[in-house]
């Protein structure tokens, strides 16, 4: 005979059922002796070393079975799965696709086919091998929820929700299914509904702490902030040591500036978790708030040295880099690194780069980052950005394509004069200028995002740490050229803002503000007697997306700010370069001669500036 009864069969079957893997063992191991070409025997011999994960004698046993019958697909599925887990996932694949060419009726080695060619990234085929399972099978649990994970781990979101709403249909007693749908509406903004199922997979489960905490920071997107904390506290009564919850009551404190209590959550976080990157790097977050630029460098360069790819912190490194000109970091830390590819392709390394090039008279490298990132776009990485650091990077990336193109004024000489601002000082950026029968070198000084309130604030900050710094190391007696103000006349920020916000004249705002942004550039320059200029605010360009009345309250607001400005450095006997009566039309707004852009000039204005630092 060469295969036992059937009556032998059931019995072995029945063994394994039972969960009675020892004794089977033995008895196929005795069979074995008996019926050596049975592929039925080598095949639960197969069965049986898998139930108790030895799947190398799994796969050996299965190779014997089909040495028998060879077109057995059961068997070649049971190969296939024992090849899987031994991570031998091209042999697996191989044996999936051969049973399926036997027999293409069989919705759950799609799934193990999909499923296996999702563990070496062939998404594309997974998708479709899963989506055939479904096909098949509607209610497949296992392919659809395979099929949600693969779309979410793709930033397709819209689709992984359906595939999640699935699961939870076919599971509706899990909390999982929920947690899992949850997780994924908030990638879609969908905040309300991922409320919803969050609070549904804790009523299943009150146990799980982990929709108790991205509940929390769910209701901290929508800045309900008594309400995430109530959840994170819940989260942390149920594990007591979950450093998340406290890293995401620190991000609540610190939304509400409450800096040294977020300080206490995030490094009580890293005490349960040392290796906690993002606490880190929020840590270093707070300190560039405070202004403490050595402790906001050191632990953005501890988070790197735990995960060199950590974007955060080497995105904010290299902000600080850029604004410092490479005096405040070692330039290794960040050129010499090994860079990954959700670096590259992140918008703002790329526009980071161009700026630094740029500073640095290399159009050509600022050229080829400013074409990374038009290429990366519709990056994930991309898809993943804040709205603050797409507008940062549109914004920059809009006016340096534009003065990128003006042809410098170069000459060769070693005088320079620095010029200090936001993004208007890079608009003369190593152009020439004739000053005091001298040719000078104009060596932007970058401060991104200063406005003239971050220097007329008591309290230091970030704006005002990055200035001082870079005053601090220029040489006595530098002549220095200044251009703050243009953002504090926005329609949208500034003056305007805090006027219908605080109900206080704008102004009595202006005028305060100017006071104090003039008084510390003055005291910081006094003992190293540098010589300052002031620039005013160019003529504002009309925008066609403002109505009227909104184009004439910026056109007013910076009227009056060039006029407080004038009169006060008269007062202090400080020297004004007034671009503003050379840019602007009879209706105060640009006359469109200078501007490259909607905010910025370009270095067709070198002239008229010229003119004014010789009298």
């Amino acid at each position: 005979m060469t295969n036992p009864s059937q009556e032998t069969i059931n019995e072995l079957v029945d063994l394994y059922n039972q969960n009675q893997v020892d004794i089977l063992i033995r008895k196929i191991e005795d069979l074995v002796h008996k019926f050596p070409f049975s592929h039925s025997i080598w095949n639960l011999s197969g069965v049986a070393n898998l139930k108790i994960n030895q799947y190398y004698k799994a796969e050996l046993s299965f190779k014997k079975a089909l040495d028998f019958s060879q077109n057995n697909i059961g068997i070649l599925n049971n190969l296939s799965i024992s090849l899987r887990n031994q991570y031998k996932y091209s042999e697996a694949i191989e044996g999936f696709k051969k049973s399926l060419t036997i027999d293409n009726n069989q919705f759950k080695t799609y799934f193990f086919l999909g499923d296996t060619l999702n563990k070496v990234g062939e998404k594309k085929e997974a998708i479709s091998s899963l989506e055939q399972a479904t096909i098949m099978n509607p209610n497949f649990l296992e392919a659809c929820d395979t099929l949600a994970s693969i779309y979410k781990d793709q930033c397709l979101f819209e689709k992984a929700i359906v595939y999640y709403q699935k699961v939870v249909s076919l599971k509706p007693n899990s909390a999982e299914p929920y947690y899992n749908l949850a997780n994924t509406l908030v990638e879609t903004n969908q905040n309300t509904k991922a409320i919803l199922n969050y609070k549904k997979a804790i009523k299943i489960n009150p146990k799980l702490s982990r929709p108790y905490l991205n509940l929390g920071n769910t209701f901290i997107k929508e800045k309900k902030y008594n309400m995430a904390f109530k959840y994170l506290k819940l989260a942390i009564k149920i594990k007591p040591d979950y450093f998340e919850a406290y890293h995401s009551i620190g991000h609540i404190l610190e939304n509400q500036k409450k800096y040294q209590t977020a300080l206490i959550n995030y490094k009580k976080a890293i005490s349960l978790n040392s290796k906690f990157v993002s606490s880190y790097n929020n840590i270093a977050n707070i300190y560039i708030q405070l202004g403490q630029l050595k402790f906001a460098i050191m632990y953005y360069k501890y988070a790197l040295s735990l995960d060199k790819n950590c974007s955060d912190a080497f995105i904010n490194l290299l902000s600080i880099e850029v604004q410092s000109s490479g005096n405040l970091i070692d330039n290794s830390s960040i050129e010499n690194s090994e860079i990954s590819k959700e670096i590259i392709q992140n918008p703002k390394y790329n526009i980071l780069k161009a700026i630094i090039n740029y500073i640095y008279g290399d159009t050509h490298k600022s050229n080829k980052y400013l074409g990374f990132y038009k290429k990366n776009l519709n990056s994930v990485e991309s898809k993943k950005s804040n709205l603050k650091d797409l507008k940062f990077c549109y914004g920059y990336f809009s006016f340096l394509d534009k003065v990128i193109k003006r042809p410098l004024i170069v000459q060769k000489t070693n005088n320079k004069i620095f010029h200090f601002g936001e993004s208007h000082c890079l608009s003369f950026a190593n152009n020439i200028i004739n000053y005091d029968n001298k040719k000078y070198r104009i060596i932007p000084q970058l401060t991104i995002g200063g406005k003239a309130f971050h220097f007329a604030e008591e309290n230091n900050n970030i704006f005002k740490a990055i200035t001082k710094f870079n005053l601090l190391k220029l040489p006595k007696q530098s002549n220095v050229f200044i251009s703050f103000g243009e953002i504090d006349c926005r329609h949208d920020e500034g003056f305007i803002k805090a006027s219908s916000k605080k109900n206080i004249p704008i102004h009595l705002l202006i005028k305060e503000t100017i006071n104090n942004y003039v008084i510390w550039f003055k005291k910081i320059s006094f003992e190293r007697k540098y010589k300052l200029f002031f620039l005013n605010i160019p003529a504002p360009v009309y925008n066609d997306k403002l109505n009227e009345v909104e184009n004439k309250k910026v056109s007013e607001v910076v009227a009056e700010f060039n006029k407080e400005l004038n009169k006060t450095l008269t007062y202090y006997s400080i020297a004004l370069i007034d671009v503003y009566r050379f840019t602007k039309n009879k209706k105060n707004f640009s006359n469109k001669k200078f501007h490259c852009d909607q905010r910025h000039l370009d270095n067709r204005i070198l002239k008229i500036i010229e003119s004014q630092l010789s009298n």
